[in-house]
């Protein structure tokens, strides 16, 4: 009995160990499995990753590529460039602001609106004074503030160094009240100081000496070799810099020539053309572009003498085919509002 007991005992010892192994066994083989499948998912995911990586550095690496090619530089033709960089001499300012390299005070927009990126509030105190305060965030190409000091500064030497400035409102005495705010007392009487601001004459610079200047406009000069080709790069203290490439201007000697040079490749654009080129451009497959600058053009008379009689002057009035002149120039158009009025006070009265 105790024999069978033993032994069955045994056998149940035997076979308990046996379903034992046999479970350890399941459970490693399941862990193993389980293993394994994790191990192929996470190389499936960093294959996955490092796909994902590769397009994304392939992708920033094309867009790179494109930003570089969009700015490469562009050659621009001319029939002049500018000589010299000194902001109150002669017609400087005009050919550094149409150069993109400086700024008037004001500028009208594209719908004829006066608009200011220096001037935050403009205030007439009484006939002779104003009250100007300055946006906070313009600054020269150097880096430093448009701050009230450097821009009564620069004004200040405008009006005393380039009696075109004078014209309209003589000279017009500009004194900084605090960091950002200053006065503007004006020689005569103006009731548009935004719009003496927006004259040619007015820019703002900072005299850096030695004859070395800065200004805000959109490009800052590069190279300079005197009227022949003027090198300029984005200024990075204006807005949207990263949108725009390097420039080089280039003079040459007439309208057929860089009219040669656009139809050669050897430039990018040419400023300014005949209609008779631009014609031609267009036929050649050159994208033409009409710009109009809203010009006004006024010839006084001399009413002495011959053109002292009215009647004259009427049968040379009624003699004039405007539109003959706006066909030959290729754009134009004819005189309204005020230029009609003073024509006709011209024609009406005995000046």
């Amino acid at each position: 009995m105790k024999r069978k007991l033993v032994l069955v005992l045994v056998l149940a010892l035997l076979f308990a160990l046996t379903a034992c192994r046999s479970n350890t066994e399941n459970q490693t083989e399941d862990k193993t499995s389980k293993a394994a499948a994790e191990s192929q998912a996470t190389s499936e995911s960093k294959a996955e990753d490092s796909s994902v990586a590769e397009e994304s550095t392939t992708a920033e690496t094309t867009a790179e590529k494109q930003d570089e090619a969009n700015k490469e530089t562009i050659n621009i033709g001319m029939t002049w460039a500018i000589k010299a960089v000194e902001p109150t001499k002669g017609g400087n300012p005009w050919s550094l602001t149409s150069c993109g390299i400086s700024e008037s005070v004001y500028k009208q927009n594209a719908k004829g609106e006066l608009v200011s990126r220096f001037v935050k509030e403009l205030k007439h105190v009484d006939e002779l004074n104003w009250e100007i305060t300055l946006n906070e965030d313009v600054k020269f190409s150097d880096g430093s503030a448009v701050d009230a000091a450097a821009f009564a500064e620069s004004l200040n030497k405008v009006m005393e160094e380039n009696p075109l400035s004078n014209a309209t409102a003589g000279k017009i005495k500009f004194t900084a009240t605090g960091d950002y705010t200053l006065t503007a007392e004006t020689e005569r009487e103006t009731k548009v100081l935004n719009s003496v601001l927006c004259e040619w004459t007015n820019i703002v610079f900072k005299d850096l000496g030695d004859g070395n200047y800065v200004f805000t406009g959109p490009y800052l000069i590069d190279n300079l070799d005197s009227g022949v080709s003027l090198s300029l790069k984005p200024n990075q203290h204006y807005p949207n810099a990263e949108k725009r490439s390097d420039l080089l201007l280039k003079a040459f000697p007439d309208i057929s020539a860089m009219k040669l040079a656009i139809e050669s490749d050897q430039i990018d654009m040419a400023f300014t053309v005949s209609p008779e080129v631009a014609e031609m451009l267009t036929q050649a497959g050159v994208t033409v572009k009409k710009i109009d600058a809203g010009y006004q053009y006024f010839a006084p008379v001399n009413l002495k003498g011959t053109l002292a009689d009215q009647k004259l002057r009427e049968a040379i009035n009624l003699g004039i085919d405007r539109e003959q002149y706006i066909q030959a120039l290729g754009s134009g158009r004819l005189p309204t509002g005020a230029i009609a009025l003073f024509q006709v006070c011209q024609l009406k009265k005995n000046y």
